[in-house]
């Protein structure tokens, strides 16, 4: 089972379909991202998304939602306030505003917003986050993962947790001036 990271698909959002270069194809856009996630994550595997699944088109997408390959875990952004209702508990396998997935290796702090702090930050610990779209240059071992940031490959992709832990393990600490 691998453990994989995203944020800020925008489904449906036509602002971002355009930043993306799919003009007004929404229908494009969102096609290209779940062909990419299928390309990378198994039925088997952990697909966390940090917030910002999509923009406004909730039907529209509770459907995108059930193409993909796994049920996701949310970690809801500043877009996700109508998929908080129950009406759309079946699409996730849990949803929350923030979480901890220790893994074994490096704790991962996740939440949709960038920290300059965060738990056991001191200690090593990864924190990931969306929202910025690549904008947020790293801090420390705090890294924007969402689908516009390209901090570890030139495509937009989901993220793996090896790929997070081998970056972060090659990062300093928080140093004082970082703070």
């Amino acid at each position: 089972m691998a453990i994989w990271f995203t944020s800020d698909l925008h489904f449906g959002h036509r602002a971002v379909v355009a930043r993306r270069g799919f003009g007004g194809a929404v229908e494009a856009h969102d096609n290209a991202i779940l062909n990419v996630l299928h390309a990378f994550v198994l039925p088997t595997d952990k697909l966390y998304i940090l917030g910002d699944v999509s923009f406004h088109k909730h039907v529209e997408t509770m459907r995108l939602l059930r193409q993909l390959p796994v049920r996701p875990i949310l970690i809801y952004g500043n877009h996700d306030k109508p998929l908080q209702s129950s009406r759309y508990e079946d699409l996730f396998i849990r949803r929350a505003h923030y979480e901890i997935l220790s893994n074994g290796a490096l704790p991962v702090v996740m939440s949709h917003y960038a920290m300059r702090t965060w738990e056991r930050s001191h200690y090593g610990a990864i924190q990931v986050h969306g929202h910025s779209h690549g904008a947020l240059p790293p801090l420390g071992r705090s890294v924007d993962i969402g689908w516009d940031a390209r901090w570890v490959a030139d495509t937009s992709r989901p993220i793996h947790l090896d790929e997070l832990v081998a970056w972060a393990q090659a990062r300093p600490l928080h140093n004082a001036e970082d703070l």
